[in-house]
């Protein structure tokens, strides 16, 4: 389910599962809705094919026990479109 990027091991760190490809109550279907040439299709390909994010990792504790964690090929297109969306309102 993860991207193809080589990563170093980490162990068995433990992330919600996530797929881009579904489908949700109001029928939107996220990779359908990148399309190709916007903001928002090209921080989701930095992010897939293109950003080392193992800097992250360390700070997760949760191989073991504990709640299951938002990736943060997940998370960091939200902050991205946040700070992209404060710098066109002002």
């Amino acid at each position: 389910m993860h991207n193809n990027r080589m990563q170093p091991d980490f162990g068995k760190l433990r992330f919600r599962p996530y797929n881009h490809d579904q489908d949700t109550m109001v029928v939107i279907n996220y990779k359908e809705q990148l399309q190709p040439g916007t903001f928002e299709h090209a921080v989701h390909y930095l992010i897939q094919h293109k950003l080392d994010l193992s800097v992250f990792y360390p700070v997760y504790r949760n191989k073991d026990t504990g709640r299951l964690a938002y990736d943060p090929t997940i998370l960091l297109p939200i902050i991205e479109k946040a700070k992209d969306g404060k710098s066109h309102s002002q």
